[in-house]
């Protein structure tokens, strides 16, 4: 699918003599296994299918609790199973659609169907429906997860900058469930399955629905409550956007009409962004009150964000309203929902795997996040000990000595800074990189020409969120530990570590990209890269980054800004080269 997609008006990629596959291998995030391939040997994946067959029938065995558990869990087994497995394998066709998508969106629309035609028997070749498209996305991410506003009692001198690496990883987090559960919301309020949330990445949301009297009252109720919540509690620090589309007919899902019914709901949003609605501002608990501070400033939400954020490193699952305690206490409330985090797997509640390797079982349904954090190694305690390798004084969020399996912090990766073979370098910095993909909107709307259907847009989405979410994670944790994964998902990233660690990331990356596109012309990423001491405020470092991303964008796309320095990936490997050769040549001598 990625390697299909163009630019409007521009030429189409060039396919490869040997075109490249995904694996035919279950959902895993190492390079062999999630990136395209050559094709496979024809024995090799007669074995391999079987392998997924006999995966499959295992997870077909498992017996549910309810209806709404099974659909539950036979959406999260195909997505496991199917993700890589083509939907078509005739010569007419594109084999760019996974199975898993594909099937998705016929059980979306079979569900919509269902609704519409509940008395009687009908004639399927004749089963006509109407629908809409639920359109939700969130604005102010950024701001809000580097936001900072110190507390009116603080002393004087105080930054409150202290433990802004747990708040950050919290408050990332948090943004990650917001657009899910406004989704989930609207999804259990109308009484449809969870295979009606057709896109769901980079905080943006569609949901299908029926369009009948009873989905459409219930679907404004909960939409209502959805925009209550916010007000209620984020005032305008992260904006809702909401849509719904009006009545359409199969027509508009065909070959010929999705194309412009996608375009439409997308502006329908783009209105929705542009036009707040004014009572808001006029109700009880409007935006503008008489208070001191905005409600995420107070006490209790951000004592939520630092419980959320020191249970984050140690917890393997999530639940939705289980009864059983877990690491929160008391557990976030999201929405509506009872949010808890677990290190076991809860018995009640809808649980949630954060990790492909905390979920065994092929049908437990996963919540993937960037959320590598650095945990401190045996040689980390031993070098952050060492008064010799340390630039300045360490500094913890607790003021505790630093063990062995804790979160290490921003001073800490700076003073870990090391070269490629593992030598301390003796000056602490750290770095910060900021991407993400070009003209992702206009590839999304326009990019796949009369080839576009919702299967084709949810492969594409999909495949790009798990990139920068589960892939580089995964990354991260085995080859650069060191660094912090603040936010992903989407289309872009932002990433903190030492600095040498991610100067060798970003080559590293491109070639990752460039591997999942099949090297596709058209699909491309810009990206931000900033030094800087470790006592700087992480949001100026976060104002730097974009800096440096934004002029990357400004001067062509396709670029890398180290600094103030604008420069092609080409010339970035070239310089990298150079280094290369410099300093084996000063081994030699």
């Amino acid at each position: 699918m990625l390697a299909s997609v163009s630019l409007p008006g521009g030429s189409s990629p060039i396919v490869a003599a040997s075109p490249q596959h995904l694996p035919t291998a279950p959902l895993q995030f190492d390079e062999d296994s999630f990136l395209p391939v050559n094709p496979q040997d024809r024995q090799i994946y007669a074995q391999r299918c079987r392998e997924l067959t006999d995966a499959l029938l295992r997870g077909l065995a498992v017996s549910y609790v309810d209806p709404a558990q099974c659909v539950e869990r036979m959406l999260a087994l195909t997505a496991r199973i199917f993700h890589a497995v083509p939907s078509s394998r005739s010569p007419r066709q594109q084999a760019d659609v996974s199975l898993f998508d594909h099937s998705r969106v016929v059980a979306a629309f079979a569900a919509a169907l269902a609704v519409q035609h509940v008395h009687g028997a009908c004639d399927a070749n004749r089963i006509v429906g109407r629908y809409r498209l639920i359109s939700i996305a969130l604005g102010g991410i950024q701001k809000f997860i580097f936001r900072h506003v110190p507390p009116l009692d603080a002393e004087a001198g105080e930054s409150g900058e202290k433990g802004m690496a747990r708040l950050l990883r919290a408050r990332s987090f948090y943004v990650s469930l917001l657009s899910y559960l406004a989704a989930r919301r609207i999804l259990d309020a109308t009484g449809l399955p969870p295979v009606n949330l057709m896109l769901d990445a980079g905080g943006r949301c569609a949901i299908l629905i029926p369009d009948t009297a009873q989905i459409m009252f219930d679907t404004h109720h909960a939409a209502a409550y959805v925009r209550e919540w916010f007000d209620l509690h984020l005032r305008g620090s992260i904006r809702l956007e909401l849509a719904i589309s009006e009545p359409l007919a199969d027509d508009n899902f065909s070959e010929i009409g999705f194309s412009a019914t996608y375009r439409n709901t997308d502006q329908l949003l783009a209105r929705a962004r542009l036009q707040p609605q004014i009572e808001d501002l006029r109700s009880s608990h409007g935006w503008v009150d008489d208070s001191e501070s905005m409600p995420i400033d107070r006490s209790p939400f951000l004592q939520s964000m630092r419980r959320l954020g020191r249970a984050l490193p140690r917890a393997d699952f999530l639940s939705l309203d289980s009864s059983e305690p877990g690491a929160l206490d008391p557990p976030t409330e999201i929405l509506g929902y009872r949010v808890q985090l677990h290190q076991h797997l809860p018995r009640d509640g809808r649980v949630f795997a954060l990790r492909l390797d905390a979920a065994d079982d092929l049908t437990m349904p996963l919540f993937i996040t960037a959320s590598h954090l650095p945990l401190a190694s045996t040689e980390d305690v031993r070098r952050l000990q060492a008064p010799s390798e340390l630039a300045a004084p360490r500094e913890s969020d607790d003021e505790e000595p630093l063990a062995v399996g804790e979160p290490l912090t921003f001073s800490d990766l700076a003073a870990l800074s090391s070269d490629q073979s593992g030598k301390p370098l003796s000056h602490a910095m750290l770095a910060a990189l900021k991407a993400d993909v070009d003209r992702l909107g206009l590839l999304m709307g326009y990019g796949l020409g009369s080839q576009v259907s919702f299967g084709r847009l949810a492969s594409m989405s999909r495949s790009l969120d798990l990139f920068f979410k589960g892939f580089l994670s995964q990354q991260l944790g085995r080859n650069y530990r060191h660094v912090y994964s603040v936010f992903g998902g989407g289309d872009d990233l932002f990433l903190i570590g030492p600095w040498y660690d991610m100067v060798r990331l970003l080559t590293a990356l491109r070639q990752w990209f460039a591997r999942l596109t099949c090297g596709n012309p058209h699909l491309t990423f810009s990206a931000g890269l900033v030094f800087t001491s470790p006592s700087t405020p992480v949001r100026h470092i976060a104002h730097l980054a974009d800096q440096a991303l934004e002029k990357a964008k400004d001067e062509g796309r396709n670029r890398i800004c180290v600094g103030s320095q604008s420069m092609s990936w080409d010339d970035l490997q070239r310089a990298m080269d150079l280094h290369h050769s410099l300093l084996e040549s000063l081994q030699r001598n």
